[in-house]
C-alpha cells in the first residue's frame, strides 16, 4: 500500500513537472510572437523618423533577446556605423611621429634649435588634432572630407620644411661666421677692411635669415590658431548633432513604448526593458561605449494607460558603458 501511494506521489509529481514545464514553454513562445510585433513596430517607427536619410535608416535594424526573470534586451547595432559615418571623430590616417631636429647652436641670442623644435612641434601638433577632429580623412571616399583642411595641412607642411631648412642655413652661417671671426683675428692689418665688409654680408645674411623664420613661425602660429577653432567649432557641431539623434530616438522611442507597449503581454509586470545603442560613444570623447536605457515594465505599462511618453526617459536608468 505504502509502494503504491509512493508511486503515485512521484508520478504526481512528475507529471505536474511537465505540465509546468509546457506552460513556461507556451509562454515564452508567446513573449516570443509579442517580441516579434513590438520589435517589427519599433524598427519601423524609426525608419519612417528618419525620413530618408540612408544613414539613419541603418537605427531601424533592432534585435531583441530575453533574460529570465530581468525581461527583454533590445540592441540597435546601426548606431556603431552612424558614428563612423554620420558623426566620426577619427579619421583614418596615422600621422609619423615628428622628425627630429639636428642639434643647432645659438646664433645672436637666438636658440635656433630651440626655435626649430618649436615650429615643427606647433605644426605637427595642429596636423594631430585635424587628424582627431575627423576632418582629414573620410574613411568611406578615400579622400579628404574638406578641401580647405587639406589644403592648410599641406601648407603647414611646407612650413615644417621650410623652418628646417632655414634652420639648417642659419647653422652654416653661424659657422661661416665663426670662421671668419677667426680669420679676422689672425689677419694682417692690411687684409682686414676687406674682411670685415665680408663678416658684414654674412651677417646681413643672418639677419635676412632670421626675419624669413619669424615670418614663418608667425604663420605657423596663425593656421594653429585658426585651425584650433575650427576643429572646436567642428566638435561642437559633432555633440549637437549627436544630442539632436539621440533626442529624436529617445522620443521614438518613448512614443512607442507608451503607445504599444502593451503588445508584451506575456513580458512580467516585475521584469525590464532594455534598450541598447551599441557604439554611439559619448558626445566629444573618441570612444564607442554603448549607451543603455532600462525601463521597469510597470512604468510602460502606466504610460500606456495614461498616454503620456514626456516622462518615460527621464524614469528610466540611462548611462554609457
Amino acid at each position: 500500500m505504502k509502494k503504491s501511494m509512493l508511486t503515485m506521489a512521484v508520478a504526481t509529481l512528475l507529471a505536474t513537472g511537465t505540465a509546468s514545464s509546457v506552460a513556461l514553454a507556451a509562454d515564452r513562445d508567446q513573449l516570443r510572437n509579442e517580441l516579434e510585433i513590438m520589435t517589427s513596430i519599433l524598427n519601423t517607427s524609426l525608419e519612417q523618423q528618419h525620413g530618408g536619410n540612408k544613414h539613419m535608416q541603418r537605427i531601424g535594424n533592432m534585435k531583441y533577446s530575453y533574460l529570465e526573470g530581468q525581461g527583454v534586451v533590445y540592441k540597435a547595432p546601426g548606431f556603431r556605423n552612424l558614428v563612423r559615418q554620420f558623426i566620426s571623430y577619427e579619421g583614418d590616417m596615422e600621422m609619423p611621429p615628428m622628425p627630429p631636429v639636428p642639434d643647432m647652436p645659438e646664433v645672436a641670442g637666438i636658440d635656433v634649435q630651440a626655435a626649430a623644435e618649436e615650429g615643427m612641434r606647433a605644426a605637427h601638433e595642429v596636423i594631430m588634432n585635424l587628424q582627431k577632429s575627423g576632418m582629414f580623412m573620410d574613411r568611406h571616399d578615400g579622400g579628404y572630407a574638406n578641401e580647405e583642411f587639406r589644403a592648410q595641412a599641406e601648407e603647414l607642411r611646407d612650413l615644417t620644411r621650410e623652418l628646417r631648412d632655414v634652420s639648417w642655413e642659419l647653422r652654416e652661417l653661424d659657422r661661416d661666421i665663426r670662421d671668419m671671426n677667426f680669420e679676422l683675428r689672425n689677419a694682417a692689418a692690411d687684409e682686414q677692411d676687406e674682411l670685415q665688409q665680408e663678416l658684414a654680408g654674412l651677417e646681413n645674411n643672418r639677419q635676412s635669415l632670421q626675419q624669413r623664420q619669424e615670418s614663418i613661425q608667425s604663420q605657423v602660429d596663425r593656421i594653429s590658431a585658426e585651425r584650433a577653432e575650427q576643429v572646436a567649432k567642428q566638435q561642437q557641431q559633432r555633440a549637437q548633432q549627436q544630442q539632436q539623434l539621440l533626442t529624436s530616438f529617445e522620443t521614438t522611442l518613448a512614443n512607442v513604448l507608451c503607445n504599444y507597449g502593451n503588445t508584451l503581454r506575456s513580458l512580467p509586470s516585475d521584469e525590464h526593458i532594455t534598450v541598447v545603442l551599441e557604439g554611439i560613444g559619448e558626445p566629444n570623447q573618441r570612444n564607442q561605449k554603448d549607451r543603455i536605457y532600462v525601463f521597469e515594465k510597470k512604468a510602460v505599462t502606466a504610460c500606456a494607460k495614461n498616454g503620456d511618453s514626456s516622462e518615460l526617459i527621464s524614469q528610466s536608468l540611462s548611462y554609457y558603458f
